[in-house]
């Protein structure tokens, strides 16, 4: 193609092409419209040296193996379309999922030495009331046994009475009755 074409005269051209080698109209534009939008078949902008980023790529021309550098070409400013978004690369999506995983397995790692330490916690308080219980009624058991103990010859009248009623609320307390 000589200079002053653009992209519709391509495409005229090689619909003429594909006429005058197969006979028939060409039924891949509505294809070609559908995928020029695709980043994968964006051409890269390319720069003021007329390379890709800089770098000397060597681009296979035909079956009979000559190669050509891209530092070569000749820069065209014509259809250019810029990607907006660059599509990923395969490391790239790796590494961006090996960091979740990591991240991930560390969120758990903390979240189960977290859990294991609020169960020996939960474990801990359980252990020290159940002996906090067992204290009260030790200490309990021994006050009940020093009032049954008591002499009652020495009491009054007045601390017998108050002497049965406790009495009376040991047994019941104790299901004695």
């Amino acid at each position: 193609m000589g200079s002053g074409t653009n992209l519709e005269n391509i495409i005229a051209a090689a619909h003429d092409f594909h006429k005058n080698k197969y006979n028939k109209k060409s039924n891949f534009e509505k294809h070609w419209n559908d995928l020029k939008r695709h980043p994968k078949w964006r051409q890269p902008k390319e720069t003021s040296i007329g390379t890709n980023g800089g770098n000397a790529k060597r681009t296979k021309l035909s079956d009979s193996g000559n190669y050509s550098s891209s530092m070569n070409k000749t820069p065209t400013n014509e259809n250019v379309v810029e990607s907006p978004v660059c599509p990923k690369g395969t490391k790239a999506a790796k590494r961006k999922g090996k960091g979740k995983a990591e991240f991930n397995d560390l969120k758990k790692k903390e979240y189960e030495e977290i859990k294991a330490s609020t169960c020996r916690r939960l474990d801990l308080m359980a252990e020290f009331n159940e002996l906090k219980k067992k204290e009260e009624a030790r200490k309990e058991n021994k006050s009940d046994m020093q009032l049954l103990m008591l002499d009652t010859s020495i009491m009054n009248e007045a601390q017998r009475e108050i002497y049965a009623k406790m009495i009376e609320e040991v047994k019941s307390r104790r299901g004695w009755n």
